[in-house]
């Protein structure tokens, strides 16, 4: 499932690069792809999908990214599971905020396309998994 979820992150990546956007027609497929792929019991998918939408829908309304990034975050965060999220949102948010950090005081830029912190956290996510730090 994850080199799945990789390769959905890597279309996203480059749609992001270069429209500055993230087709939802994706989004869907993405969503109905890795909930056909995973192991999870349905009630973990429903809480997964819970938490992520609440504290995801939160931090859009603050404007920390825009809505096909939450769109995919909400979807990655029901795809890993509770509690899992917590884990790949943390490692997501500090790739993210390296990013940031790059993308102001180097490029000169004020926004940045996040799906690049997004597949790069998921990825520092599903190393440090498994090889059983958490």
């Amino acid at each position: 499932m994850f080199y799945v979820t990789i390769g959905f992150l890597l279309i996203f990546v480059a749609t992001d690069l270069y429209k500055r956007m993230i087709p939802n027609t994706v989004l869907i497929v993405m969503f109905f792809v890795i909930l056909w792929l995973s192991h999870a019991h349905i009630s973990e998918f429903l809480i997964g999908f819970t938490i992520s939408a609440i504290f995801i829908l939160i931090l859009y309304s603050l404007k920390f990214f825009a809505g096909g990034d939450a769109k995919l975050l909400i979807i990655l965060g029901t795809s890993v599971g509770y509690p899992n999220l917590f884990y790949l949102f943390l490692m997501i948010f500090l790739v993210g905020g390296l990013q940031a950090f790059i993308y102001k005081h180097i490029f000169k830029k004020i926004t940045i396309p996040y799906v690049v912190s997004i597949l790069l956290g998921y990825i520092l996510f599903i190393l440090i998994n498994f090889s059983n730090l958490f």
